[in-house]
């Protein structure tokens, strides 16, 4: 068929010959509720066949939809699907809008039987739920309001809410080999012990190193080359109140960097759980001990450090101040958004621009994740810092630890545990860097980073 189009004239009449006998061989098939019906009429859609028969193509697939042929219930779903599709072609956009409600509807049942039952899953319900909610949303509100349909929108929403809650009630907790993490705790606490306060805190920023972007990207795309079972499937990362806050696709050709991506992130976030516990909150025990780091003795060296900006010394200090006495909630609600300002102050003194002009000609300031691009962009940070901060706070692949934080949606062991430890750490690592550099002598931009 498309060879016989792409000819021309010279075989028109072959191309409407193929058309004709394509058509005919649909409605047969249709007819008998053979699931070749579906793969052939998907590729009549593709490749646009037959447009002026789409009517009475939908109205034949319409009719198997609810019969459930001898191809089973999916093959009946697949056969709404069609007819909605075919539809859509005929611009009969209500009568596609009935399909998709009936699509919506059949999914809706199967959610309520998942529910119930020797073989319950609520997560398989709540998935189904979420597939009727995605069929609603096809439809056109206008379409909705004249049926009243709303209604049972927001109902099926509730029973979805109610099963993804209850989802993670089924989740099981999955141990693999322990690591002994003695040795990397002991050499930490000496690191800092036994020293006066400004030389503790320089060896304190330095317990633990940054992680490597580029390790940990070439380590992900070497264990894709040498093929992994798991990334044949796509995955969805659930938050601890039931909701889905990322869907990672299935490896594909074109899904490949975006899977590399999900993995660096993921494997960030475990491996800063092993720097917290095996170096950070040891060496911070035994700091603690030593020596009594208040906000008065922060607030001195934020206004010396020139990575804190000008008027933000207070609040960094109370942050910073708040974790040294392991208060990790208020840390992270002071020091958080004070990142943001962080990068813009240094991004401006650059003359980087750091707003966004709108339609209407209103300037609005870029939030965290496009700031650090800015910063990445223009060498304010290395690759290690950028990603740092962003899996830790804004990649829902991550932490997300400032997005939760900053609607409302963290619970007190996260801001308490590995990420808000860290995020700590990290602003305190930021901060007094320019110090450590100063103790260490003269270094060239390439040794601006401590090493790990």
């Amino acid at each position: 068929m498309t060879l016989a189009r792409s000819l021309g004239k010279t075989t028109f009449e072959t191309a409407q010959d193929l058309e004709a006998q394509l058509s005919h061989r649909l409605r047969l098939l249709t007819a008998e509720g053979d699931i070749l019906a579906l793969m052939l009429s998907r590729m009549m859609m593709r490749l646009r066949i037959a447009p002026t028969e789409a009517s009475d193509f939908a109205d034949l697939m319409a009719v198997q939809g609810p019969t459930e042929p001898a191809k089973g219930p999916l093959g009946s779903l697949q056969f709404l699907e069609c007819a909605r599709d075919w539809y859509q072609t005929a611009g009969l956009s209500d009568r596609a809008d009935d399909m998709s409600i009936a699509l919506a509807e059949a999914a809706v049942a199967k959610g309520i039987e998942r529910a119930s039952g020797a073989s319950s899953s609520y997560m398989v319900a709540a998935h189904h739920l979420e597939k009727a909610i995605q069929q609603y949303r096809r439809t056109s509100h206008s379409y909705r309001k004249e049926r009243a349909l709303e209604s049972r929108l927001a109902d099926i929403r509730r029973l979805h809410r109610d099963y993804s809650q209850r989802a993670t009630e089924e989740f099981e907790r999955i141990e693999g080999r322990s690591f002994d993490l003695t040795e990397i705790a002991e050499a930490a606490e000496a690191s800092v012990k036994g020293k006066e306060a400004l030389p503790a805190l320089l060896n304190f920023i330095a317990v633990a190193p940054i992680p490597s972007a580029e390790q940990l990207t070439e380590m992900h795309r070497e264990r894709l080359a040498e093929g992994s079972i798991a990334d044949l499937f796509g995955r969805s990362i659930i938050t601890n109140g039931g909701r889905i806050a990322y869907k990672v696709p299935a490896l594909a050709e074109d899904s490949k960097e975006h899977v590399i991506a999900s993995h660096v992130v993921t494997s960030h976030q475990m491996y800063i759980g092993g720097l917290v516990q095996g170096a950070i909150a040891p060496a911070l025990r035994a700091l603690s001990e030593e020596h009594s780091i208040t906000k008065e003795v922060l607030y001195e060296l934020c206004t010396q450090s020139p990575a804190v900006p000008p008027g933000r010394e207070t609040i960094f200090a109370m942050g910073l101040a708040a974790g040294f006495e392991w208060d990790f909630i208020t840390s992270s609600h002071l020091v958080i958004p004070q990142i943001e300002n962080f990068f813009r102050f240094h991004l401006k003194s650059q003359g980087v621009i750091t707003t966004s002009l709108d339609q209407d000609g209103t300037e609005t300031e870029k939030t965290l994740s496009p700031l650090l691009d800015l910063a990445k962009d223009c060498q304010l940070i290395d690759a290690d810092i950028e990603l740092a901060f962003r899996a830790t706070l804004v990649d829902p692949r991550g932490s997300n630890l400032r997005n939760d934080l900053l609607h409302g949606l963290s619970e007190p062991h996260t801001a308490n545990g590995a990420a808000g430890i860290y995020i700590w750490w990290l602003v305190l690592y930021m901060v007094l860097v320019p110090f450590w550099t100063r103790s260490s002598g003269e270094m060239d931009d390439s040794d601006s980073r401590l090493p790990p």
